[in-house]
């Protein structure tokens, strides 16, 4: 019987030993990694893309530029193939990749939790346009644990690109986000972008628009193509607005006190936007743009970005003298007050098309029902 509770308490400590120095290696693997990526900067931000076995030649110069980025200020720079790997989607049991990649996400920051503070999530086809701007000017402060950003040209919160501390916080937010899917009609195609805005409310107190919540779900329920999907965000942004706890800021709506925020479309704050908003054109505000297709940019849909292929050397991008790889076309820089002209036509239809909707989604009636 001794011998026996000799074999137990071995197996015991052995099993704590193993678990020790899994996690030993595991933590020394991170930190290897986290060398290998040259990743040194102060803030320890992390630039992430996710993959799902897509062909990265279609997005070769929004790689290549958001690489030499990174490699310029020292930003851990990761992107995750889902095909290639399953370490981060093993739990991820999403059927869209588009909520899926938000899972994978909360996995990677799980993993480097303590060793990355900032990740910048980017859609594939974002790359950097202005390599003057630092991703420090953007992070999340005092409160602030994600920051997220206005599409310009309709009402949606955009889904592809936004700015997180690495926090339990985020991470839960995350999960919730992606597992949202569930929820989402088997008809409806809004697929993530959609669906943010409804994961933000379902985080806050919406008491006093409980009659408006379940309108505009019912609205989701049944939503199928863009306008009914715009109606959708548009009813829901109607709650999301009356929530705001900062409406006189000209930077941000603010929720959750003060933990989320959303750059508004004209603020200075907006680290990314639509390429073809300014068919490709950028000013000195400008830092990542979206919409870097090859297919885009090699068919001539705006100017030619760049006079020639974008690989520069790994040298030369880490060097004083990186600005040289943005071989820019002079055309395609232009001042802030153009860039701001069109941006501003494009809001202005956005607002008439949600003026709409809203009508369109009978929201208001509810205002009505709550002055008699």
């Amino acid at each position: 019987m001794k011998l026996f509770y000799r074999y137990i308490y071995f197996f015991v400590f052995l099993t704590i030993i193993l678990i020790f120095f899994y996690q030993y290696f595991d933590l020394l693997n991170n930190i290897l990694l986290i060398k290998k990526n040259n990743f040194s900067n102060d803030n320890k931000i992390a630039i992430v893309m996710i993959f799902d076995g897509e062909n990265f030649m279609d997005y070769e110069v929004a790689i290549n530029t958001t690489y030499c980025y990174s490699l310029q200020y020292n930003y851990m720079f990761e992107i995750i193939d889902e095909s290639d790997t399953s370490e981060y989607s093993v739990n991820c049991l999403q059927k869209d990749f588009m909520f899926r990649r938000h899972c994978i996400l909360a996995n990677f920051a799980s993993k480097f939790d303590g060793i990355i503070n900032y990740i910048l999530f980017i859609d594939g086809d974002v790359g950097v346009i202005n390599p003057l701007h630092k991703i420090e000017e953007y992070l999340p402060k005092n409160d602030e644990e994600i920051i997220f950003y206005d599409r310009i040209f309709n009402k949606e919160i955009a889904a592809g690109s936004y700015i997180m501390r690495n926090s339990f916080f985020t991470r839960n937010l995350l999960n919730s986000f992606a597992n949202y899917e569930v929820n989402v009609s088997s008809s409806n195609d809004g697929r993530d972008n959609v669906a943010l805005q409804v994961v933000i409310l379902n985080l806050l107190n919406i008491t006093m628009y409980v009659d408006e919540y379940d309108h505009c779900m019912e609205l989701y329920k049944h939503s199928v193509g863009y306008d009914q999907n715009m109606m959708v965000a548009s009813c829901t942004r109607w709650i999301l607005n009356r929530l705001d706890e900062t409406p006189y800021n000209e930077n941000f709506y603010t929720y959750k006190g003060g933990k989320i925020r959303i750059v508004r479309k004209l603020s200075s704050k907006r680290w990314v936007r639509d390429a073809f908003l300014t068919l490709g054109k950028f000013c000195d505000n400008d830092f990542l743009h979206h919409g870097w297709k090859s297919n885009i940019i090699n068919q001539n849909k705006y100017e030619k970005i760049f006079k020639s292929e974008f690989n520069p050397s790994d040298d030369l991008c880490r060097s004083s003298n990186f600005l040289s790889a943005w071989n820019l076309n002079l055309s395609s820089k232009v001042t802030c007050d153009k860039i701001d002209y069109d941006i501003k036509m494009y809001i202005y239809y956005a607002d008439m098309y949600d003026i709409k909707h809203i009508y369109l989604s009978n929201i208001t009636k509810f205002l009505d029902l709550k002055f008699e």
